[in-house]
């Protein structure tokens, strides 16, 4: 399974504030969505991620407010991107040894959605269904040739 496959699934929908908005409209984008990342644009090219982790250890343990804090003060900067192409398994990798929750998926230059580990965790399961489902039909006699 790919990436490409996740995405076709979960929709490419990527939900985005600027650089130089508040981290409060982060934070109200990540609610209203329901999300735990939104990346972080400039002229329509992304320049960073702010993530529930951002939030916690850069504003809220530092009592940082919202309001007067930019986005682009708290952000991660070093974005990680995965591609259309990596397989569900390389990303798992990617994101352990990153330790990383959130990987945006870019494909010429252009975002094409963003996965979360939780979206790998399902499709992981997925896979492991379908080999125990095929396990299964072998050892049943089931296995069609």
């Amino acid at each position: 399974m790919r990436l490409r496959d996740i995405i076709r699934e979960k929709g490419s929908e990527v939900y985005s504030v600027e650089k130089s908005d508040t981290v409060r409209k982060a934070v109200e984008v990540m609610v209203d969505k329901n999300v735990g990342a939104v990346l972080v644009m400039d002229s329509g090219k992304p320049v960073g991620i702010f993530t529930e982790r951002d939030l916690l250890k850069r504003c809220c343990f530092k009592k940082l407010s919202l309001d007067d804090i930019i986005v682009e003060e708290v952000m991660t900067k070093n974005l990680i991107f995965g591609s259309l192409d990596d397989s569900v398994q390389e990303a798992g990798k990617l994101m352990t040894e990153k330790r990383i929750r959130h990987l945006p998926i870019l494909e010429n230059g252009e975002v094409k959605g963003i996965i979360s580990i939780g979206d790998l965790m399902k499709a992981q399961c997925r896979i492991m269904e379908r080999e125990n489902e095929s396990l299964k039909n072998y050892i049943e006699d089931k296995y069609i040739s």
